[in-house]
């Protein structure tokens, strides 16, 4: 079977949030500001050692579950490929009030995809929330077993749900 041919698409995705929870209100009705270091380990949790682990099981068992299609194959490694490049290139900074995520990389594709075919399989900032929201279940149940108090993360869901809704993508054929 002839190897299909890939082209590559230069990707960048930027978004910002404020850094408060405008849903959540102090004793005085300010909204409630979180820390640098509150966002940017939610944001970088990404990066954390067990959503790490996790996926690269996920890609392992679904390779050797589907390990006589070279299509499962292609799709394992091109998923697995495109993430570890979206989270090893992100990129946190603040300015005042506001945090700005953004991340930029190539990938090779098959060349009869599209814009919107590489934007679909980069996914944009959900793999952050998907990402928080997998580790910290994972805390939630080691905190719990420990006795330790477990945090509300209502207002670091806000700002991850600003990033996700204010994000833009700029994907081009490199040429």
């Amino acid at each position: 079977m002839e190897k299909p041919q890939e082209v590559i698409w230069k990707c960048k995705v930027t978004s910002f949030s404020p850094i408060y929870a405008d849903s959540i209100r102090d004793r005085k009705n300010e909204p409630l500001y979180l820390s640098k270091e509150e966002i940017e380990e939610a944001i970088l949790s990404i990066r954390d050692d067990l959503e790490k682990n996790w996926k690269k099981d996920f890609y392992s068992r679904t390779r050797d579950e589907y390990s006589s299609s070279d299509v499962v194959k292609w799709q394992m490694d091109k998923a697995e490929e495109i993430g570890n490049k979206f989270s090893d290139n992100l990129e946190i900074s603040f300015n005042g009030d506001v945090v700005n995520v953004k991340t930029e990389f190539e990938v090779a594709v098959l060349e009869d995809w599209d814009m919107n075919d590489v934007i679909q399989w980069v996914e944009g900032f959900n793999r952050i929330t998907q990402a928080y929201n997998h580790v910290k279940m994972q805390k939630i149940v080691n905190d719990y077993k420990n006795g330790i108090e477990i945090k509300d993360s209502t207002a670091i869901l806000e700002i991850l749900n600003n990033i996700n809704r204010n994000q833009t993508f700029d994907v081009r054929r490199k040429v």
